[in-house]
């Protein structure tokens, strides 16, 4: 579908602040334990240089470099795999930034070089045929192309192959930057103002109980539906400051419910956020078009939920006032646990998950798959009882819904474990 779209020319993207070395140090965690299931070394190293907030389409910035990374892993045996970020302003507000993978893998001929990245070509290293569809180089050259930058190759085989991405980014503007990073290390526990109201409307049960359980503990009034028509008879009688409305329901859907709800005077003005797991570039812009304000994929992202409700309400966030501070000693635990002090012994004692659990606790966490999260620790504990210190504290996390936290601990976990 990517690649129809953009030879239709009728391909978009969702240019927003993206948190640059961020996106890339997660993307670099979860291929360090990928590399590491096959025996693989793994290193990632970024210039001092590199901007922080830039504004491009984060999706398809992951999209590119997951597919450099995962054939880098794929093709290589033995050996290692590498990624390198490196920066130059070109003026100010707009930098050069360079993204290298290299590998040690089977390599590539040089009569092939071109033809790697043409649409369902693939690599069939002498008996070996590796899966795939044979799409992933082709469209991330195009994407690179379109994004206004290049991609190049070079490779000897036998002996390995470099992917050089280079991209134009400009600094995001400081309002932006505010926007996307507002908590830094702390903990959001609220908001400034009298509460707000917000309907959730959707027929499965725990998604439901999913966002009402987060949006409670920050303080807002909670209304649920479990199908459209329910939907509106609450919105008429509660008066909504915001409707989280899933597309797909009985009795009246998404679409029809909002029809509805627009007639009404009252309710002309509420804001009204569409989540749908369909998130094909049509079904959003379906949901624009209807007079939805918003789109959220399913499953839910919780910062992107958060970061929209706060923006269609005007809403100033309130965090905790302990922030999390790297501490004198190296502790692992102690930098990035908050209150957690270490006994005499307690250095000797501390148990990681293997490379295959952290990835699959990142992916999940990535996802605000909460409820995977919270399955994989409890089969964790069960096989290993010495992971505890290490599953209480996800877990705490998790049921504080705090994607965010638990992301950066396992990106950090991964890399220095």
């Amino acid at each position: 579908l990517d690649s129809a779209k953009i030879e239709a020319r009728r391909f978009e993207f969702e240019r927003s602040a993206v948190n640059l070395p961020g996106l890339l140090a997660q993307s670099a965690a979860f291929f360090q334990a990928r590399a590491a299931q096959k025996g693989l070394s793994f290193s990632y190293e970024a210039k001092t240089d590199l901007p922080t907030m830039v504004l491009s389409d984060e999706k398809r910035l992951i999209q590119v470099l997951n597919n450099l990374l995962s054939n880098a892993v794929k093709f290589t045996e033995q050996g290692h795999v590498s990624l390198t970020a490196n920066s130059q302003a070109v003026r100010p507000g707009l930098f050069r930034v360079v993204l290298t993978v290299s590998d040690t893998g089977v390599g590539i001929p040089a009569d092939r070089l071109t033809d790697i990245f043409q649409p369902f070509y693939q690599v069939r290293d002498g008996q070996q045929f590796t899966e795939g569809t044979g799409l992933g180089l082709a469209i991330s050259d195009k994407l690179v192309s379109l994004l206004g930058g290049q991609l190049a190759v070079s490779s000897t085989p036998g002996k390995g192959s470099t992917f050089t991405v280079s991209l134009p980014l400009a600094a995001a503007a400081a309002r932006a930057v505010v926007a996307e990073t507002p908590s830094g290390n702390r903990r959001m526990v609220g908001y400034a103002g009298p509460p707000c109201r917000i309907l959730v409307a959707d027929d499965n049960t725990d998604n439901r109980l999913v966002v009402v359980s987060l949006l409670e503990r920050l303080g807002f009034v909670l209304d649920e539906a479990p199908d459209g028509q329910i939907a509106l008879d609450r919105a008429l009688h509660h008066r909504p400051d915001l409707i989280l409305m899933d597309l797909v329901m009985p009795n009246l859907n998404g679409f029809e419910a909002l029809e509805q709800l627009r007639s009404e005077p009252e309710l002309a003005d509420v804001k009204v956020i569409a989540f749908s797991a369909n998130v094909f570039e049509q079904n959003q812009q379906r949901s624009f078009k209807a007079g939805f304000d918003d789109f959220i994929a399913k499953p839910i992202d919780v910062d992107s939920l958060l970061e929209k409700i706060g923006l269609h309400l005007g809403l100033v966030w309130q965090y905790a006032d302990r922030v999390l501070e790297k501490p004198a000693n190296d502790n692992l635990l102690s930098n990035l646990i908050p209150d957690y002090q270490p006994d005499d012994n307690q250095e000797s004692n501390l148990y990681y998950p293997s490379a295959g659990q952290l990835a699959t606790l990142l992916d999940r966490a990535r996802r605000s798959d909460i409820g995977g999260i919270l399955a994989l620790l409890t089969e964790m504990e069960t096989e290993t009882p010495t992971l505890a210190p290490f599953t209480n504290q996800i877990r705490q996390w998790a049921n504080e819904f705090d994607t965010r936290r638990i992301r950066e601990y396992l990106t950090k976990v991964s890399t220095t474990a």
